[in-house]
């Protein structure tokens, strides 16, 4: 799981490309997506969250989070080591 700050990584619903800073920005998106794709092709369940989600809605991001994670090709290891999830 990936938390990510709207201004650095370009979120859709807050960001505003500066007159500066454009390159570094990009750069980090295009590092993002491509990480992603590197872990997925390992087989790793990615996941990526908006910093302004954690504080606007956090029963949402644990339910993205459980959700993942039952449709994970890992997913009977969590059923093997008991893993349960709570309310926040």
């Amino acid at each position: 799981m990936f938390v990510d700050r709207c201004f650095w990584h370009g979120c859709p619903r807050h960001f505003v490309w500066p007159r500066d800073s454009g390159e570094k920005i990009q750069g980090n998106i295009n590092r993002d997506r491509k990480n992603d794709g590197l872990l997925t092709e390992e087989g790793w369940t990615v996941l990526r969250i908006w910093k302004h989600e954690l504080k606007d809605d956090l029963q949402q991001v644990v339910e993205r989070m459980r959700l993942s994670t039952e449709q994970s090709p890992t997913a009977g290891m969590r059923k093997k080591h008991q893993i349960k999830w709570g309310r926040v």
